[in-house]
């Protein structure tokens, strides 16, 4: 049974994999489902139809995503999208889990609550039940996150990688998990930690984007053309609605009234 006292800081691996199996449970009624609405879904799942067939590379659209082009090359069947659906799924439930460790980390007491709520949130749900780079790129970013937190550069460095294998925008976490990585109170190691950060991140991007040089030249470091993107105001309603949902309104409500009798106890009283 999941207890309080498994959701504790101190708690050992048990709530954790409690933790993982209610994430991947609760996205299971939407993983038999269709691929989703995104067009990038179709035009992904053709690129790797491609790769089973020919066996030659093509990016699906530029950079490209070689990483996941291939990977659903492996598992796309039959217009079958439990395999493609379920590697989203999957990733999300690992990257609740290094999420977890991170909290846990910084002493975050019930971390696993925590983020299993994360994986709740709208955007991180919708996006968990596709066919779509974005939970296999974050998972991979999570964990490199943890593991630059505790002193495993190298595994981070492979880590972030292969996250922007999976999408290259992933590459620019490079950044901050440099200044993670920095200790002013030794910065000769720090900066040996960030050139290890930097060789092994970089390094491992490059290999993960051979196949895309062969065979399309250094022209690939382009993004495909964005035909009508949405004005400010728009972007601002999206990113309310979209990430949070409309109903979070209520949530946030409630948010920041217990952070106004949190600080100011007095200011509802006679």
């Amino acid at each position: 049974m999941w207890t309080t006292k498994d959701l504790s800081p101190e708690s050992k691996s048990g709530s954790l994999i409690y933790l993982a199996l209610l994430v991947l449970v609760t996205r299971i009624p939407w993983i038999f489902a269709g691929p989703g609405l995104d067009a990038d879904t179709y035009r992904v799942l053709q690129v790797a139809k491609i790769i089973q067939d020919t066996g030659i590379y093509e990016v699906s659209r530029f950079p490209g995503y070689p990483i996941y082009e291939y990977l659903l090359a492996l598992v796309y069947y039959s217009e079958n999208f439990l395999m493609t659906n379920g590697i989203s799924a999957i990733s999300t439930a690992v990257g609740a889990v290094f999420l977890a460790l991170i909290l846990r980390r910084s002493k975050v007491p019930m971390a696993e609550l925590i983020a299993f709520g994360f994986s709740l949130i709208p955007i991180v749900f919708n996006n968990s039940v596709v066919t779509m780079d974005y939970l296999p790129a974050l998972a991979l970013v999570v964990a490199s996150t943890y593991f630059v937190l505790t002193n495993k550069i190298i595994t981070a460095g492979i880590l972030l990688g292969l996250a922007a294998g999976v999408r290259f925008s992933s590459v620019f976490m490079l950044i901050p998990l440099c200044v993670l990585a920095f200790d002013s109170r030794n910065v000769a190691i720090s900066l040996k930690r960030i050139m290890v950060l930097c060789f092994f991140g970089i390094g491992v991007t490059g290999v993960c984007f051979l196949p895309v040089i062969a065979r399309y030249g250094m022209g690939f470091v382009k993004f495909s053309d964005i035909v009508a993107y949405p004005s400010f105001e728009r972007l601002v309603m999206l990113g309310y609605s979209r990430v949070w949902g409309s109903f979070s309104i209520f949530g946030w409500i409630i948010f920041f009234a217990a952070g106004q009798l949190q600080y100011f106890p007095n200011a509802f009283q006679n």
